[in-house]
């Protein structure tokens, strides 16, 4: 979430009027996140999270809409995109497709306040969001696979602006993707960006997961890999990694009977493509895009982990 497009107050008017929210009071942008435009919309009806897509078609967001629309109705607790008055769940502003949310209960911690009650918690909804979506009957495309970073980094290594031996390490890994088959695994509905802004606790309890759009079908042992990476990363302690909270998030999914293959060549395998994902990611979106209204985040993060998961020794001992 940020803000790349500004969103004038009398569009905000002629949002709230075509999803029958009544009077604006309010309408300001967010700064966390970093693909999307988002704002918070309060009116007289209450507070609404509107998000302009800034990189997708109409089409592909409404197959988002469609695997929300679809968990929500499974009971798995994330919000459903609004309809307007005409029926329509997704409309356009600006040439980019908007929709609006009601404003999800719950807060969001830093992952580094997580401790290993947070990280099982997160395993056991991970579990419960690949068992809910099994019987999705779309398959969606992954932009953000294998083969999709690997395309996407050939696209930017010229332009991206980063050290000489950050880019070959880049490339080192880009390369050793294309050779290294992935493991054995179920394939499934993943979330894809299991990060702990889009996780909303209360008491202890996940009840509102947000933000399915880099949702695609893919081995589902990428997004336990993700969460491991995305939650479990400690940069204050001199493992990083601390055993016992990957151990905690790992077992929670374990418990939660999530169908992902667990076994240390799966979780070797997908870490280290999850960390490359992220690293390739964060090199597009903060060099190479500007926003008025955003958090940074370092790509040198997530080669950090990349760097740390392809040791040998830790490629042996992942879990």
């Amino acid at each position: 979430m940020a803000v790349y497009t500004k969103i004038p107050r009398k569009d905000a008017v002629a949002i709230a009027k075509a999803w029958r929210l009544g009077a604006v009071e309010s309408f300001e942008g967010i700064a966390k996140g970093s693909v999307n435009t988002n704002y918070r919309l309060v009116t007289e009806r209450g507070t609404f999270f509107v998000r302009l897509d800034e990189t997708r078609t109409r089409e592909q967001v409404e197959h988002e809409a469609d695997l929300v629309a679809f968990l929500a109705g499974k009971g798995f607790p994330t919000p459903e995109p609004l309809v307007d008055a005409r029926g329509a769940r997704v409309r356009e502003l600006l040439g980019k497709p908007l929709q609006v949310y009601p404003w999800t209960k719950g807060e969001d911690y830093p992952a580094e306040e997580y401790d290993r009650a947070h990280l099982a918690e997160a395993g056991r909804a991970l579990a419960r969001l690949h068992h809910a979506a099994k019987e999705f009957p779309a398959t969606l495309p992954n932009r953000f696979g294998l083969v999709a970073t690997s395309a996407r980094w050939a696209r930017i290594r010229k332009k991206a602006k980063i050290p000489a031996g950050d880019r070959a390490e880049i490339d080192a890994a880009v390369a050793e993707s294309s050779r290294e088959p992935a493991p054995p695994g179920p394939r499934g509905i993943v979330h894809g960006d299991w990060f702990a802004d889009n996780l909303l606790f209360e008491e202890g309890r996940i009840v509102g997961v947000l933000d399915f759009e880099a949702a695609a079908t893919d081995h589902l042992t990428f997004d336990v890999a993700t969460a491991v990476n995305a939650l479990c990363w400690k940069p204050s302690t001199p493992d990083r990694f601390d055993p016992r909270r990957v151990d905690a998030l790992v077992d929670g999914y374990a418990k939660g009977k999530g169908p992902a293959a667990l076994d240390s060549a799966a979780l070797s395998f997908w870490l280290r493509a999850s960390a490359l994902r992220f690293t390739v990611t964060r090199v597009q979106d903060f060099r190479l895009r500007t926003s008025a209204l955003r958090v940074e985040k370092d790509y040198r993060d997530f080669l950090r982990r990349l760097r740390f998961w392809s040791t040998p020794a830790r490629r042996r001992a992942a879990r």
